[in-house]
């Protein structure tokens, strides 16, 4: 096709962007997820926030009129704390911070404080706009409201100190859910998908992602509502437990490369040959 020299650049400027923006969108790097070991989990959960401290389980259920917190043994499942949260809180996200477990609210722009074993009430803290997920890096507090942004606030005050977009080199990640900073990183839910994200926490760059979407058909008695939901670190096994909401189960889930399968399929294949 014949075209004038002043045409020729734009157009090869734009099938150049083209080429460039119209990829599909995708992390540096997809893990597996390969369970360890699974329990049982209470189905009327609705799982918003999930940590693991001591051997004990903390986890928030949300709805309106609904919502409360619980304190339970990881492995018996035995209830150690429960407590209803006032019937105008939709409980959300949770973390234990500085001997405190501090429990987020869906609109009411409040987050709770109380006592980890006595769940005793000892203040709250106010914010702006929506809470979803919340965590901690040792010395900041972390949340998401739904957007592709996590907050970094003073653990005192609450006051945001900065901001990070959620992205990869083609896209935003929106609807940020619950949250676990672990090993270096920040592993976010993503609302309504069976995705895992691992961010890095200074440029907020998805350096790769884990689909569960085995265990979300496994466990999703109610599409829209019973979605993957709830991130525990398990430092001493170096794993997650893993669950959503009304899951009739939970999981230990350790995340790896694709490629540590296909080394131990190419190692088989070569010790056969020998």
């Amino acid at each position: 096709m014949n075209m004038h020299p002043s045409t020729a650049k734009p157009l090869l400027t734009t099938a150049l962007l083209c080429l460039l923006l119209c990829q599909p969108a995708r992390a540096e790097q997809t893990l597996r997820a390969v369970v360890i070991e699974q329990k049982p989990h209470d189905p009327t959960l609705f799982t918003q926030g999930l940590i693991l401290h001591g051997g004990d389980l903390y986890e928030s259920s949300g709805l309106y009129g609904k919502s409360f917190i619980r304190r339970y043994d990881a492995q018996t499942q035995e209830i150690k704390n429960e407590l209803a949260l006032p019937a105008h809180y939709f409980a959300e996200g949770l973390t234990l911070f500085d001997q405190q477990l501090i429990v987020l609210t869906w609109k009411a722009g409040r987050a709770l404080v109380y006592d980890p074993h006595s769940f005793a009430f000892k203040g709250q803290r106010s914010y702006a706009g929506d809470g979803w997920g919340l965590t901690h890096n040792g010395s900041e507090l972390i949340t998401s409201d739904g957007s592709a942004t996590l907050y970094f606030r003073d653990a005192t005050t609450f006051t945001v100190k900065r901001t990070l977009q959620v992205r990869n080199k083609w896209r935003k990640y929106r609807h940020l859910n619950e949250l676990e900073y672990a090993a270096s990183y920040i592993w976010a839910n993503v609302w309504q998908s069976p995705l895992i994200l691992k961010i890095a926490p200074h440029t907020g760059e998805v350096v790769a992602l884990a689909n569960l979407r085995d265990l979300v058909r496994q466990n999703s008695a109610r599409p829209g509502h019973s979605v993957l939901n709830g991130i525990a670190y398990d430092a001493e096994r170096d794993a997650f437990w893993i669950t959503g909401k009304l899951w009739p189960r939970r999981y230990l889930v350790r995340f790896a490369a694709p490629s540590a399968t296909v080394n131990r399929k190419t190692q088989a294949r070569q010790s056969t040959a020998r």
